[in-house]
């Protein structure tokens, strides 16, 4: 018996075999927002394959990202698998 899938707006929520809710949403990612070199910025979720978007400001990148995330997570949703789990990022400085 296949597993069924809710689908909400910004987030999966794959149903596991034990009865129980697995919600993935935004939030639950690190989010990678800079600024670009003509001026816009570039937001993207390190996790995510194919999850990056860009706008003028920084509150533009992060809200075209949102729209992203929705249309990946459908993605991950039709196909029945979870969404991936989020990575640890180190930034550091060259030296």
């Amino acid at each position: 018996m296949g597993r069924a899938t809710i689908r909400k707006k910004g987030c999966i929520v794959p149903q596991t075999g034990a009865g129980e809710l697995s919600v993935k949403k935004l939030e639950d990612y690190t989010l990678v927002i800079r600024p670009d070199d003509n001026g816009t910025f570039v937001a993207y979720v390190p996790a995510i394959e194919g999850c990056h978007a860009w706008g003028k400001t920084h509150e533009e990148a992060r809200a075209e990202l949102a729209n992203v995330f929705d249309m990946i997570a459908e993605e991950y949703a039709e196909a029945e698998r979870p969404l991936p789990s989020d990575v640890e990022l180190t930034v550091a400085r060259a030296s």
